[in-house]
């Protein structure tokens, strides 16, 4: 059957539904809901991944001197 081909594809793309003609309401309605709770979770995962970013970003920043003191004999120079 042709539609075996187009199926088998749908589902290496990670495809949310798979429709045939007709479409039932009820099954567009429940594929909507279903990429509702992907975009949802997508949206939770990278406020996590910006979350956790900044606060490595914060942990890892480090204020380096801007000046340093250097004794050249019995004289300090400053660099």
């Amino acid at each position: 059957m042709a539609y075996d081909v187009f199926l088998l594809r749908a589902f290496k793309l990670n495809s949310i539904d798979y429709f045939l003609k007709a479409i039932e309401e009820e099954d567009l309605g429940l594929a909507v809901s279903k990429i509702k709770e992907r975009l949802a979770k997508k949206e939770k995962l990278q406020f996590d991944r910006d979350k956790i970013k900044k606060m490595f970003s914060n942990a890892f920043e480090k204020e380096y001197k801007k000046r340093l003191s250097v004794k050249i004999g019995q004289h300090l120079k400053v660099i």
